[in-house]
């Protein structure tokens, strides 16, 4: 289901790679997403700033916040945790 564009209804953009998702998970998931998809409006689309995460970081929250596991290793974790402090996700 994750990145998966079949019934998905929002787009998280990180440089020039585009993440389908679901509104209904990321705002049940994080007060942070749900926040951004109210700002989002119809455009049903958030573009992240690659200084803030890199794609394969939000790819990595993205799994975490549809299935609960947090695929990391040393060579993304740093990255991860960048991310997730600049998109004020405490749980990730």
């Amino acid at each position: 289901m994750v990145n998966d564009s079949k019934y998905s209804d929002f787009t998280i953009k990180v440089g020039n790679e585009s993440f389908a998702a679901h509104r209904a998970i990321l705002a049940a998931r994080s007060e942070n997403f749900s926040a951004e998809i109210d700002i989002a409006g119809d455009s049903r689309e958030m573009i992240i700033d690659s200084k803030i995460a890199t794609p394969l970081a939000i790819k990595i929250i993205l799994e975490f916040l549809y299935t609960g596991k947090l695929p990391i290793d040393s060579s993304s974790v740093f990255e991860v945790m960048h991310a997730a402090q600049s998109l004020n996700l405490s749980q990730a």
